[in-house]
C-alpha cells in the first residue's frame, strides 16, 4: 500500500512545508524575542511607520523562496504523479 500512497504524501508534505513555512499569525502570537522569527516576520521588519525599505524586503523575499522553490523541484516528480493517478480513466 505505502507505494500508492508514496505520490500523495509527497504532495502534502510539500503543502504542509508550504503552509508552515509561511505561517505569519501563529508566529506573531507564539514568538516572543526576534532571534526566533520566522521568515514572513522578518520581512515586516523592513516596514517602518514613514518608510519601507523595497530594495531590500525584495532581496529578502527572493531569498526566502529559495527553500520553497528547491523543495517542490525536488518533489515535483510525486505532484505529477499524484494527480495523474488521481485523475479519471476512461
Amino acid at each position: 500500500m505505502l507505494p500508492l500512497i508514496r505520490p500523495a504524501f509527497a504532495t502534502f508534505a510539500i503543502i504542509d512545508f508550504s503552509w508552515h513555512w509561511n505561517d505569519y499569525e501563529n508566529a506573531l502570537v507564539f514568538l516572543l524575542t526576534p532571534e526566533l522569527y520566522t521568515i514572513p516576520l522578518g520581512l515586516q521588519n523592513f516596514v517602518d511607520e514613514n518608510y519601507v525599505d523595497y530594495n531590500a524586503m525584495m532581496a529578502a523575499a527572493s531569498a526566502a523562496i529559495i527553500p520553497m522553490v528547491v523543495l517542490f523541484f525536488i518533489g515535483q516528480r510525486y505532484v505529477i504523479e499524484s494527480v495523474v493517478s488521481s485523475s479519471v480513466k476512461g
